[in-house]
């Protein structure tokens, strides 16, 4: 019985239905931002390389210089950072596409010493 309620509860958060109870989901378009277009979707899969890109070679010169382990955390840390923001770009009231941009851009960034 407990399999079967969350199943349902499951599916009704898929298809954005109501549940049996008082509880309520409202899944939208799933739109983050209205005005972004496909153009502007080209440009939120560049930022990342852009992002990693220009950071490559300045974890490359601190990791010649200092042990890799430092830029090798760094950039962790960066990454973790910017996908925290990632996941809460669309919070801002306005210009949440850009909020996402820079997002993705700063991941590319603490993506850098991957390479």
């Amino acid at each position: 019985h407990t399999l079967s309620v969350q199943f349902n509860k499951l599916s009704d958060l898929k298809t954005g239905h109501k549940s049996a109870g008082n509880n309520k989901v409202n899944l939208g378009d799933g739109r983050v931002d209205s005005s972004a277009d496909a153009s502007f979707l080209g440009w939120m899969v560049a930022a990342y390389s852009l992002g990693q890109m220009v950071a490559s070679p300045l974890f490359g010169l601190w990791s010649n210089h200092r042990p890799r382990r430092e830029s090798l955390v760094c950039s962790i840390f960066i990454n973790l950072a910017a996908n925290i923001y990632y996941a809460y770009a669309y919070l801002p009231k306005t210009n949440n596409k850009y909020h996402m941009l820079m997002s993705r851009a700063f991941v590319g960034f603490g993506a850098g010493s991957v390479l």
